[in-house]
């Protein structure tokens, strides 16, 4: 842990008994590069997901891991089905029905281009289905958040590029990933939407950066629409420089809070950009830009607790040269941000997204860097007031296992520095197939039938997962 800014001090008591709450600060790695993109609680802990490099095959995967209120690992799956080139997952989110979707982009390994996907697990990591979208040209596309909607239908947000510029693209699919419409919004330069929400009135309230052509800068911009996704008003910023909305939330007063970045001209810097608009986009309530210490700042989410407003992101500590994960406690009449606490070690840090937590604390997740070739997963949990009060932090392996080759069609081979006690290989329906405690590095799968497993290694009552395909 870096340094601590006072926050408010102010114990959150229940009934009038003091609440109890973990807290942990923890590194996860396993290669020479993984992110944490998007973090959610669970009935029984957290789970995260992100990118990882596979350092073999130097793809990047998507992976998902679930960890129990302390942060110990369950399981960590990478999940590779999607594509044979670079695949990131960039959020997470819980469904009705008691499982999860994750969504982001996955190369396709015919055209090379890139296509949205969403991805869903159940609480064990096992896949339920995936599907991939284009936007209709054949482009490059990607996703930035998904959600689930009225109807148990889901929403997602990203960009569509079709050869010269991208689009914001917001498509809505059923419980079972059949796209039911979607519409695209911007300017004529480049557009992206980083976020959406539901709104009162069943609309739409979606968030981005737009390229303006006119004075040839980025604009952070805020659509709303109505249930179909049709633009009812468009927002946009109008600093002088680049402007970018990435997360947003109703206020205490039912009007829109969005926070992102903004360009200061002067100081040539990037400030954390925090923005109250009306609900009918005709009235700005106030605008802030803060700057953490001269150097780079940028808020990547929001979230609102009555009239409590959390932000978290990173700044740059001009001081020490280096980036540094951010949480910080805004006013939710004023917008001023009223307590701060940076986290981090002696390189980069960042957070990129956080939940919050029925101990009334939070969950953050992002990047640590711990050498100039290698990032690791950073999970911090926070009591009310953003703070690490007890003082567990653990560098933890996904593992340093790798199981390959992936196909399969005879032996599959495990290498690293787990002595498991037994494995158990399991169908795509969750029936285990084939099981033993003997600890052997190469496993004859050929009497397998063609299709998707999914191997779990036992050790001292961790389990780590992989999926393979069987030829």
């Amino acid at each position: 842990m870096k340094k601590f800014f006072t926050l408010l001090a102010v114990l959150i008591t229940m009934n009038g008994m003091l609440f109890s709450q973990i807290t942990f600060e923890k590194f996860f790695d396993d290669s020479s590069e993984e992110f944490g993109t998007s973090v959610i609680e669970t009935a029984n802990g957290y789970m995260f997901c992100g990118t990882i490099l596979d350092d073999v095959n130097g793809d990047y995967d998507i992976f998902v891991t679930s960890t129990n209120l302390n942060g110990i690992v369950n399981w960590t799956n990478i999940y590779t089905s999607l594509g044979t080139g670079d695949d990131e997952a960039t959020y997470i989110n819980a469904t009705s029905d008691g499982n999860f979707v994750i969504t982001g982009f996955t190369t396709d390994p015919t055209t090379g281009d890139e296509d949205v996907f969403i991805l869903k697990i159940n609480a064990s990591g096992t896949e339920l289905w995936n599907e991939t979208y284009d936007g209709g040209t054949g482009e490059d596309d990607g996703a930035n958040y998904i959600v689930e909607g009225e109807a148990n239908t889901l929403l997602v947000c990203g960009y569509s590029y079709d050869g010269t510029n991208s689009d914001m693209w917001v498509f809505q699919t059923n419980s079972t990933g059949t796209q039911i419409w979607d519409e695209f919004y911007g300017l004529n330069g480049d557009d992206e939407a980083f976020c959406l929400i539901e709104t009162v009135d069943n609309g739409l309230a979606i968030v981005g950066e737009s390229y303006d052509d006119v004075n040839g800068d980025y604009d952070g911009v805020l659509v709303k629409t109505d249930s179909l996704g049709v633009e009812d008003w468009t927002y946009y910023t109008t600093g002088t420089g680049d402007e970018s909305f990435n997360d947003i939330i109703i206020d205490s007063y039912g009007d829109f809070l969005v926070v992102g970045k903004e360009e200061d001209i002067t100081n040539s810097d990037y400030d954390i950009l925090i923005e109250n608009v009306s609900f009918d986009g005709n009235t700005i309530y106030y605008s802030h830009n803060y700057d953490y210490s001269g150097g780079d700042d940028e808020a990547y989410r929001v979230y609102a607790d009555g009239s409590d407003v959390y932000i978290v992101g990173e700044v740059e500590d001009v001081n020490n040269n280096d980036f540094d994960a951010y949480f910080a406690h805004i006013n939710d009449a004023t917008g001023n941000i009223v307590g701060d606490v940076l986290y981090g070690d002696i390189l980069d840090d960042g957070f990129s997204d956080f939940d919050f937590t029925s101990d009334q604390g939070f969950i953050c997740v992002g990047y640590s860097q711990a050498s100039a070739t290698d990032f690791d997963v950073y999970l911090v949990k926070t009591d009310e007031n953003g703070l690490v009060t007890t003082k567990i932090t653990q560098s933890i392996k996904y593992s340093s296992i790798k199981v390959y080759p992936n196909p399969v069609s005879d032996f599959i081979n495990i290498s690293g520095a787990l002595n498991y006690d037994k494995f158990e290989i399991v169908n795509f329906t969750g029936q285990v197939v084939l099981e033993s405690s003997y600890n052997n590095n190469s496993i004859d799968v050929s009497n397998l039938e063609s299709g998707v497993y999914f191997i779990n290694l036992y050790s001292n009552g961790n389990k780590f997962s992989s999926k393979f395909i069987k030829q």
